[in-house]
């Protein structure tokens, strides 16, 4: 074990979780996270209008960073060190409107060098799939920190409230 570093998978996924909520792409779009019994990464997203292309629809880049985050959220808390997204593909099978979406993580493989995941994309309204995706993940050799997010805090309460889209 690595000082420093929590030392269970669920102390992990809670700083995770915390770390995920300060960040500013979060106050930016309004996404949300949580683990669901499974351990999956779940990320919602509330409909955001600020968050559609010019035809109404929600722009194909929120699928895919919901994704992404779900992949990443879903295999990291099971190392002790950094991961970083090394590949990532999205299939958009329905573009989607004034919806609330939903984005799992489902891990595959958990390896010494990377991690493999697959992601989906469901609408609220009727429960449809509309995306999905799979992901690569390298464990970096650099130790998760452990502490305090007061950095992150103050960075995302310095951002300009007319940058943010609520």
């Amino acid at each position: 074990m690595i000082e420093g570093v929590p030392d269970s998978l669920e102390k992990r996924r809670e700083f995770y979780r915390d770390m995920f909520h300060v960040t500013p792409i979060c106050k930016t779009t309004g996404f949300r996270m949580h683990y669901d019994e499974s351990g999956s990464a779940v990320v919602v997203l509330e409909y955001n209008q600020g968050l559609d292309h010019p035809l109404g629809f929600i722009f194909g880049g929120i699928l895919s960073s919901m994704m992404d985050f779900a992949g990443f959220l879903t295999v990291s808390p099971h190392y002790e060190y950094w991961l970083a997204t090394l590949e990532y593909s999205t299939r958009i099978l329905e573009q989607v409107k004034e919806v609330t979406l939903t984005a799992r993580g489902i891990m595959r493989k958990v390896g010494r060098t990377a991690a493999f995941a697959d992601m989906e994309v469901h609408s609220a309204d009727k429960n449809r799939l509309v995306a999905t995706g799979s992901g690569v993940f390298h464990v970096t050799p650099r130790p998760l920190a452990w502490k305090e997010l007061t950095d992150l805090t103050e960075l995302a309460s310095r951002m300009d409230p007319r940058r943010v889209v609520y």
